[in-house]
């Protein structure tokens, strides 16, 4: 079963990469209206650019924040697993090969966020691991 808020988490989130990856398309120049802060180390003539106030940023776009806030959360605990995996690796191979880590901040990581690898972070979340404790109800 495909759970619909990670589903639809997941559709924020590439939302948001696609806003940032396509600098050339309009609805970067809107979406940095309403999220200039939150792009700040990507936007060229940052004191120019006009931008909206918090209080009347439109739902999409407080929901898409929300949404990439707590992606980093849990990329930031993934990227850091996958970095003590490597290294451990590395040490077991006594490799001389400089390591390539993978940086903590997911807009850097462009190559591992595809739709399905962002579906399978979230999804954690919402999964309800539910334990049913034997009863000696029946038992004699």
């Amino acid at each position: 079963m495909v759970c619909i808020r990670a589903k639809i988490k997941m559709i924020f989130i590439r939302n948001l990469l696609y806003i940032k990856f396509n600098r050339n398309r309009p609805q970067y120049q809107f979406s940095i209206y309403w999220m200039k802060f939150f792009f700040r180390e990507y936007i060229e003539n940052f004191n120019i650019k006009p931008f909206g106030s918090d209080e009347e940023r439109p739902n999409y776009y407080k929901f898409m924040l929300e949404c990439a806030q707590s992606f980093s959360k849990i990329f930031e605990v993934w990227s850091k697993i996958e970095n003590e995996k490597k290294v451990k690796i590395n040490e077991i191979r006594k490799s001389n090969k400089p390591l390539r880590l993978i940086d903590k901040f997911f807009f850097n990581n462009s190559n591992l966020l595809k739709s399905k690898f962002i579906y399978n972070l979230v999804v954690e979340k919402f999964i309800e691991k539910k334990k049913i404790k034997p009863t000696n109800k029946y038992r004699k």
